[in-house]
């Protein structure tokens, strides 16, 4: 239930200036407070952030920082004192955050060395509740309280869903800024992610379009790639840009931890997540949000207590770059128009250079994708060996040999040795990530866990299926599984299922599949969109990316697995022609 919204629109007769009031709707089953106020234009509003406070003049200065910069809002991360007591308190806000905030606003979110004095918080905050939301300047704020009864059956769950709902359906909105203390990804450093917390409000972050989520707990700063939760590994979030500090309409949120209020630095755990973009450590600061280009774009600056600039990003809202509508998605298996199919050539050889570019002759494996310092044993390094096989003979001998040698590690089963001369090994159950060596940079993806997947759930368990049944002889089977999965395809392509609510991404490494299946089965032509493969190849660097829109338009970024599978679907030659048997 919301309530406490007061939200006017004063239209100025001949500029049409449209000023906002600042909304506040606060979850409390008792009280539910009114609070309005004005805001700026949305080119000349800006926010700082940090948690985690310690020492009195540290902290006076990092609020002095803060309003030197110009900042509306000050958004507090918990953690305000660790000595317990009123006066303490008392002295953040008298002596620390009134006197030197400038004309900036004060938002608090819960702490976990705050519960003990959680009421006498939200007074001196001027609040009711830790979980509540606000607009200013086009930009939604909710805050989130992780230590009240958080799941979905909850009043904040059904609170927090409400509230997203309704910020991401109002026009007037183009920003949501999630807040709390506790960590949903992050190096574990002193605390490790919240996985249960994660796993339940994740997907509505997804849902309803959150663009930032802030974080404090740990005492350093993190900050990771735009994530998409991942429903089959929640704990290996899907990463749909390589880019580093820059983006152009992100899918998913950026998750930030900034605990760098003065308390004692916490130490950088020594395995780092494949979707950290940067961390560091003991070094006081915060974090200053700005929108700018009339609010198109978000930018953001780490300052240190010297006003150093230590980390920079920013995230661009370019309507250009429009996702297709529902209205143009397809109701039927038929093929598209000629006009509208791809026809670029697919070049094999240039996939093949990109492949080979991602090597890492230290571990002899290849990465993820570019820049990503994540190495698969499978699939990605049994798929390059393969595709490599007859381009670079030595770099495939090498991929084979690390992963014979990595693999002695670990006890795994994968449903991709269907595409190997190991048929003992296969499995087809819900995946697992394993991490291989200490620094955790090597991973294989075990798919011997929980419940089996049948050939009708997705399309490239089905495909790996009937190529494995087809090699044990178990034709019929196999035909089933195929026929099972050919039944998916919509005339573009395979919808991606993990992303439920967005079914109009397409993937490209199951379109593979099935020319792979089709070839080495006879089981039935593969009628993919002609040129599909070329028209997802990176036109730069030769990788094939993973996923495209109803218009065959790229999204994302290319990685090693889908472009060895191209490449695999493309070559006339056989993966097994001992057991090319075809009923």
């Amino acid at each position: 239930m919301i309530t406490g919204n007061a939200v006017c629109i004063f239209l100025l007769s001949t500029t049409m200036i449209l000023m906002l009031t600042l909304s506040i709707a606060i979850y409390n089953l008792s009280e539910y407070p009114k609070i309005t106020a004005y805001s700026q234009p949305l080119s000349e509003f800006n926010f700082g952030t940090v948690g985690d406070f310690d020492g009195v003049e540290r902290a006076k200065d990092l609020i002095r920082n803060m309003a030197s910069h110009g900042v509306d809002l000050i958004i507090g991360l918990g953690d305000y004192r660790y000595d317990d007591g009123e006066r303490y308190i008392d002295e953040f806000m008298n002596d620390i955050v009134l006197p030197n905030m400038g004309s900036a606003k004060w938002y608090g979110a819960l702490g976990n060395h705050d519960e003990d004095y959680s009421k006498y918080y939200l007074d001196r905050f001027n609040q009711s509740s830790w979980t509540y939301s606000f607009d200013s300047n086009g930009t939604h704020f909710l805050a989130i309280d992780p230590y009240i009864d958080y799941k979905n059956s909850s009043a904040q769950y059904i609170f927090v869903q409400n509230d997203l709902k309704k910020a991401s359906a109002n026009p007037y909105i183009k920003w949501i800024v999630v807040f709390m203390h506790e960590p949903m990804y992050a190096s574990c450093s002193s605390h490790c992610p919240e996985s249960e917390f994660r796993n339940t409000y994740h997907p509505l972050f997804d849902q309803y379009n959150v663009d930032l989520v802030l974080q404090g707990h740990n005492h350093n700063y993190q900050r990771t790639s735009p994530l998409e939760f991942n429903t089959n590994n929640p704990d290996n979030p899907i990463i749909y840009s390589p880019e580093r500090n820059n983006y152009t309409n992100p899918e998913g949120q950026i998750y930030l931890v900034v605990g760098t209020g003065g308390r004692e630095g916490s130490s950088l755990d020594s395995s780092v997540p494949g979707y950290l973009v940067t961390q560091f450590t003991d070094i006081i600061g915060y974090l200053d949000i700005s929108l700018i280009n009339n609010g198109d774009t978000l930018k953001a600056n780490y300052y240190n207590d010297s006003n150093g600039i230590m980390d920079q990003f920013s995230i661009t809202k370019s309507d250009n770059a429009s996702m297709p509508t529902n209205a143009s998605m397809p109701t039927n298996a038929s093929m598209p128009t000629n006009a509208s199919m791809p026809t670029t050539p697919f070049s094999a050889n240039f996939a093949k250079s990109y492949i080979v570019s991602q090597f890492d002759s230290d571990l002899g494996l290849v990465q993820e994708f570019p820049s990503s310092n994540r190495y698969w044993l499978w699939p990605d390094n049994i798929l390059a060996q393969k595709a490599l096989e007859d381009y670079n003979p030595k770099m495939a001998k090498s991929l084979q040999d690390s992963v014979i040698n990595y693999s002695k590690k670990i006890s795994s089963n994968f449903p991709y040795a269907a595409l190997t001369e190991n048929l003992n090994a296969t499995s087809f159950k819900s995946v697992k990530e394993i991490p291989i060596d200490s620094e955790k940079k090597i991973f294989a993806s075990d798919y011997n866990y929980g419940i089996d997947l049948s050939c009708n759930e997705y399309a490239d368990i089905a495909f790996l299926k009937a190529l494995f049944l087809y090699r044990l002889g178990n034709i019929s089977e196999a035909r089933n599984c195929y026929n099972e999965g050919v039944a998916m395809f919509d005339g573009i392509g395979f919808r991606d299922k993990t992303i439920s609510y967005k079914n109009d991404y397409y993937e490209t490494y199951k379109v593979a599949l099935w020319v792979i299946a089709s070839k080495e089965t006879g089981f039935g032509a593969a009628n993919i969109p002609p040129g599909l493969f070329g028209q997802m190849q990176d036109p730069y660097t030769g990788g094939v990316y993973t996923h495209y829109y109803t218009d065959f338009t790229t999204r994302g970024f290319t990685n090693t697995e889908t472009t060895s599978l191209a490449i695999l679907a493309s070559t006339d030659r056989s993966l097994f022609p001992n057991y090319k048997t075809h009923p």
